[in-house]
């Protein structure tokens, strides 16, 4: 059965409300600001790596994780980008001549994610779509615009299970505000790039040593978070992973000096309904170990639904060009 529709929401301000929001001001002050975006955004930058693979197990259940960058045209980003507009906004579109696209796959229990987001060079997200399959199937792709966001959300009628899902036919789309109707909030939000949490990959590279700090405002359907990166600690971890520099395989195990890398996560809009920040699966008490020499991610964890506290660890890379 296919269902269309439309619904706007507004977010209504409330006393304590903006007295959380004055709480935050503090801690988006002292923050490092967002990524620069460079001088000549005809020339985009060198990633420092195009592929992550990170493998982990608990309790005999495997997590992996494996997150893709690359640069693309601003050409073919308006081509992948879903442009349909609405009577009362018009979709984002690039501000430079390139794009920066994250894919991010993530399986535990069975159950499969493939998430894609775009982001400007200033991180501001541009269309974000999620695919689940598993014990549920189902496709969301959110386009956002200025102050609203379009929601298309797609699942398999029935008998459609087997079926690809830009095949499937149960088809719900919705409007949404993500910026607060409170004239005191505007302010706050609109200092801040609207990003996702695919962004966090970029955003680490600006930290390189112990008390560095970057902070982005991430969008959620509930209400928006602003998540702070903070480096509090200078630690010796092992890695070892195999890396790949365009055909060439080499193994590579060493004494990291990793930086230990806190993401905090608050809720902007205290008054939507309670929802949890989730990034590759983890939720809560969520630590990167951050190399900052070869800017590469080396661990991650943190609270897993089911699992409780698990961690995983690069097992592969691909290079962009020869690491230092």
């Amino acid at each position: 059965m296919k269902k269309q529709f439309y619904m706007g929401r507004l977010v209504k301000p409330a006393s304590n409300m903006i007295i959380a929001m004055l709480m935050l001001l503090p801690l988006i002050g002292v923050a490092q600001p967002l990524l620069a975006a460079p001088s000549d955004l005809s020339r985009p930058p060198t990633l420092p790596w195009e592929t992550l693979k990170f493998e982990g197990s608990k309790f005999l259940i495997s997590l992996d994780a494996e997150i893709k960058q690359e640069i693309i045209s601003q050409s073919q980003a308006i081509e992948e980008l879903y442009q349909q507009e609405t009577e009362q906004a018009k979709p984002k579109q690039p501000n430079a001549d390139w794009v920066i696209k994250t894919q991010i796959k993530t399986e535990v229990l069975g159950n499969k994610s493939h998430y894609t987001a775009w982001h400007n060079p200033d991180l501001e997200i541009l269309q974000r779509t999620t695919l689940y399959s598993g014990f549920n199937n189902w496709y969301r792709n959110y386009r956002f615009m200025a102050d609203q966001v379009h929601s298309q959300k797609i699942e398999p009628a029935a008998g459609e299970n087997d079926k690809p899902w830009y095949q499937w036919s149960d088809i719900r789309s919705s409007l949404h505000d993500y910026r607060p109707a409170s004239e005191s909030l505007q302010g706050i939000y609109q200092s801040m790039a609207l990003s996702e949490s695919a962004a966090i990959f970029s955003a680490l590279t600006a930290i390189k040593e112990v008390d560095d700090r970057q902070t982005l405002q991430i969008f959620n359907r509930r209400g928006n978070f602003v998540v702070t990166l903070t480096a509090y600690d200078s630690r010796s971890i092992k890695a070892a992973f195999q890396q790949r520099v365009d055909d060439k395989k080499s193994k590579r195990n060493y004494r990291a000096k990793a930086l230990a890398i806190r993401v905090d996560a608050k809720p902007l809009d205290t008054q939507q309904k309670k929802t949890e920040f989730k990034f590759l699966g983890y939720k809560n008490s969520i630590v990167i170990y951050y190399d900052p020499e070869l800017k590469l991610p080396l661990r991650l964890s943190g609270e897993v639904d089911y699992a409780g506290h698990v961690q995983i660890d690069l097992k592969k890379v691909r290079f962009s060009s020869e690491p230092k």
